[in-house]
């Protein structure tokens, strides 16, 4: 499924919090490099886990309204830039929870993930759509901010 395929979307920002860049800090001025890496790699995963544990509970609750889900998609893959974390954030009100963008649009904390979920009936999954034209930006057709869920 395509993301201008879609009739709604969920915005998703997950973080582990800053202490988790403290301590890394504090591991790589105190020249643990082993330590650093595997408290980063360990990090990487459980927020990995956050994110897959409210991605598949938005899906069961949306099966519940017989909804499907694309694929979950995170800004900086190909097609979705980095500018998108900033949007993300400032849609959910994310700052709140101490989560924002540096210069470069990358999150901070460092372990802290953005990410989109088209949402389309399940009844129209296998029915033939017409072919949308072709677009630079196709995961901003029809997007509104007044409701960033729903696409027009």
């Amino acid at each position: 499924m395509n993301l201008g395929d879609v009739e709604g979307l969920s915005l998703l920002a997950v973080t582990l919090g800053s202490g988790i860049d403290a301590l890394l800090n504090e591991l790589q001025a105190s020249k643990d490099t082993l330590g650093a890496f595997i408290v980063d790699a360990c990090a990487s995963v459980l927020v990995e886990t956050l994110v897959r544990e409210l991605d598949g509970e938005r899906r069961h609750r949306a099966a519940e309204f017989g909804l499907v889900g694309s694929r979950r998609r995170s800004p900086g893959y190909p097609g979705f830039p980095l500018v998108l974390n900033r949007a993300i954030l400032d849609r959910l009100d994310a700052g709140k929870l101490g989560m924002s963008c540096g210069p470069g649009d990358e999150l901070r904390p460092r372990k802290t993930v953005c990410a989109l979920i088209g949402w389309r009936s399940a009844s129209l999954t296998h029915a033939p759509r017409p072919p949308r034209p072709s677009s630079t930006a196709p995961w901003s057709e029809g997007l509104t901010m007044d409701k960033p869920w729903q696409s027009n």
